[in-house]
């Protein structure tokens, strides 16, 4: 933005915010100094964005991932899901190849039975997170379906999404696909992470990805000899060897027009929800290991859904009790953003928010 620009404006960030009063004070604080355009970049921040907007009207906010609007404060997400389908079919090509022999990851071997419970050795009994069960040699075996694993921050809609859109793509290229899911309940928490993570593997988990803000679910692949699919940016550096590609984030665009318009006097709250065609959302590059046909086949379908040809919620779509979600067609934007059920192929049931 700043590039993009120059000296039409002033930029600053403050990193590393915790959610809740620290936040509020945070952006009070930005707003007092004089700022005339703030962008928070947490849905946790949402609530204290409303409350420091109502003292100072004369402010303009930007809230990631939020959903409340007021006369000062608009909203902007992506369509996490459209990357999140995409790296699915990665992952359940690669889930049923396997891992070559000799190409585990430092530190990874072939997970026998034994592997596993070496893992699960010294940790406390009950240490794992909600969800996650230590299965020793029935979770290795199901690994050989095609299983993935998703470390998991909250129970609401964007994380829903990405959870059933990884699973739908997977099984459009395995129908036998599983997911399995670990609420770690923190944003960020990276040992807290890493423990899910381990849960995982330990239910047969080959695949392994997150919707939580640390890289700690790609180091334990890369440790554990599982491949990873990263997430919000491209975390090949935590996970050389395990990383298949992320789903990548990218604001830049949105942050230049959303200044553009500020200083042209036409900036007006939206709610603004891009996908792949607006640039959002890409996958990062894959990893050597990923075949040629699967890269042609998911960058085919990368590009029927950039130019609308494709939306992964479609067609005829059931729940995993076997309910019908969708009976055709494909799902409105309404019905993605109040997603509240697990599609067939996620395991286990939904906590409530």
């Amino acid at each position: 933005m700043q590039r993009a620009l120059g000296d039409a404006v002033r930029s600053r960030h403050v990193a590393n915010v915790p959610e809740g009063p620290d936040a509020e004070r945070v952006v009070r604080e930005l707003a007092r100094q004089g700022e005339q355009l703030i962008f928070t970049t947490s849905f946790g921040y949402m609530e204290s964005v409303l409350r420091v907007a109502r003292d100072y009207p004369g402010t303009r906010f930007e809230q990631c991932s939020g959903y409340k609007l007021a006369a000062n404060v608009g909203a902007y997400n992506g369509r996490f899901y459209q990357g999140r389908y995409l790296a699915g079919m990665v992952a359940g090509h690669m889930s049923l190849q396997g891992r070559p022999k000799g190409e585990f990851p430092p530190g990874g071997t072939a997970r026998s039975a034994q592997g596993v419970e070496s893992v699960l050795q010294g940790r406390p009994k009950g240490e794992f997170p909600p969800g996650g069960t230590a299965r020793s040699a029935q979770g290795v075996e199901s690994s050989r379906r095609g299983v993935a694993g998703m470390v998991a921050s909250f129970p609401i809609p964007e994380v829903i999404q990405g959870i059933n859109a990884f699973t739908l793509g997977m099984r459009a290229v395995n129908p036998e696909a599983r997911m399995k899911v670990v609420w770690a309940n923190t944003w960020y928490d990276p040992g807290r992470e890493a423990d899910a993570a381990r849960a995982l593997i330990a239910q047969g988990a080959e695949v392994l990805t997150h919707h939580t803000n640390s890289p700690a679910a790609v180091q334990v692949a890369q440790e554990e000899g599982r491949w990873a699919v990263g997430y919000c940016s491209d975390e090949a550096q935590f996970g050389p060897r395990a990383q298949l590609t992320a789903v990548t984030l990218h604001w830049g665009d949105f942050y230049v027009g959303t200044v553009r318009e500020a200083l042209a006097g036409r900036w007006k709250p939206d709610n603004v929800w891009g996908g792949m065609g607006q640039g959002f959302v890409r996958l990062a590059p894959f990893l050597p290991a990923v075949p040629e046909a699967v890269r042609r086949q998911v960058l085919a379908r990368q590009r029927d859904i950039a130019q609308g040809r494709f939306q992964p919620f479609s067609g005829r779509i059931l729940d995993n009790r076997g309910g019908v979600m969708l009976d055709g067609g494909a799902m409105s934007d309404a019905q993605i953003q109040a997603m509240n059920r697990y599609v067939m192929g996620v395991d286990g049931e939904l906590p409530r928010a």
